[in-house]
């Protein structure tokens, strides 16, 4: 519990008087976990008399409320796609589908840990308390994690920057790259930066707290170093499935291995600050910002040099189909042409493609040729 809420002391020293900076808070701030399960050893009864009794009531926002194993819940009155039960107290959030698959099409029971249970324990710890309540009354066959998002909090004032300062190693599509600057007034609140599948945000967190009231906050700041009516910039990164499975991060274990590598990631290679160049200019070859060199000497844990791996899963079944379709039309072209039986047909067929595919001695080189070919494109 100290040492999550503790910062480290090689990061605390990392101050420097030029900028004036204090790192008082860092950590997982938000973590959604999938768990696949393989079968449920409980009737669900008692949540749907909750859910019922939430629907009896005059308003939308009227909520049930339960014992389940234990512990107390509110029960939504209504779930959301594809989970028939919400549950939700002051430390998580657990939506469940009672038709237990083994996580074939999608884990059956997804898990929100908030973010005051997550600081107040460590992640590690909540995540092994939510998997022991659970194996009481579901069989598990695996854990997913869909989201984690890893905070920084420096006491300092939100930098004032130009939107090109902001420069992004992110690659492809998919990753909607976009900035925007929040202001309340005249007052600088913060950036966004990104959507989808990873996204930053740099925001006055004090500001934030004050309209949340996540008080608790200033006692973990106090513990490090914080003194009252310091401002606070949050540096936060948001990671989501598809992007955690590039970065090789699948189930709980990967996370604790590679959660340095994700914030490494994060700050030298999917964003950086740099400094507008005499010309107006700001790229990739621009000097980075001090503050910024500060948040890259920021450790959250070991470097392994885990790399991002684009994900061609998509591609290959596409791929596949394709080329399935492909074979079935040769089959009936060939069936049309010579007439013969169906059964027939495919024998010869299989001859065929043995022949000239199979037992081609060229063909292990060219799928060599073609590997290389596609791992370039993954790069881009």
């Amino acid at each position: 519990m100290e040492k999550e809420n503790k910062v480290e002391p090689s990061s605390r020293t990392l101050v420097t008087r030029e900028l004036n900076v204090n790192v008082v808070g860092m950590g997982i701030d938000t973590l959604e976990l999938g768990y696949c399960i393989e079968k449920y050893d409980t009737a669900f009864k008692v949540l749907e008399d909750a859910k019922s009794l939430a629907q009896s009531k005059p308003y939308d926002n009227d909520l049930g409320s339960v014992k389940f194993y234990g512990i107390d819940f509110k029960v939504n009155r209504a779930g959301k796609p594809m989970y028939e039960f919400v549950l939700q107290n002051g430390d998580i959030t657990i939506a469940i589908n009672r038709r237990a698959a083994g996580g074939r099409n999608f884990p059956e029971i997804h898990v929100t840990l908030r973010s005051e249970y997550i600081w107040r324990v460590g992640w590690q710890i909540a995540v092994k308390a939510v998997t022991i309540w659970l194996l009481q009354w579901a069989l598990i066959s695996s854990i997913k994690v869909s989201r984690v998002d890893l905070a920084l909090d420096l006491a300092c004032p939100i930098p004032v920057l130009e939107l090109q300062q902001f420069v992004t190693y992110a690659r492809g599509r998919t990753d909607h790259y976009q900035i925007d600057r929040h202001c309340k007034g005249k007052n600088l609140t913060g950036y966004s930066i990104g959507k989808g599948d990873m996204s930053c945000r740099i925001y006055d967190k004090k500001n934030e707290i004050n309209l949340t009231k996540k008080t608790w906050f200033k006692h973990i700041w106090t513990k490090n170093g914080w003194i009252e009516g310091e401002p606070v910039t949050r540096v936060e990164f948001q990671f989501r499935r598809a992007m955690l499975r590039e970065l090789q991060v699948n189930d709980d274990r990967d996370l604790g291995y590679l959660v340095g590598d994700l914030w490494n990631y994060a700050v030298t290679k999917w964003l950086t600050i740099r400094e507008i160049g005499s010309h107006g200019a700001c790229n990739r070859m621009s000097n980075l910002i001090d503050w910024w060199l500060f948040i890259q000497s920021v450790k959250f844990g070991c470097i392994t040099g885990v790399t991002r791996i684009k994900q061609l899963k998509p591609k290959y079944d596409r791929s596949l189909s394709h080329g399935f379709g492909n074979l079935i039309t040769a089959l009936a072209l060939q069936k049309t042409s010579l007439g013969l039986p169906t059964k027939a047909t495919i024998a010869r067929f299989r001859i065929i493609v043995k022949e000239r595919f199979f037992d081609n001695p060229e063909l292990a080189a060219k799928v060599e040729q073609r590997a290389s070919k596609l791992g370039k494109m993954s790069d881009k």
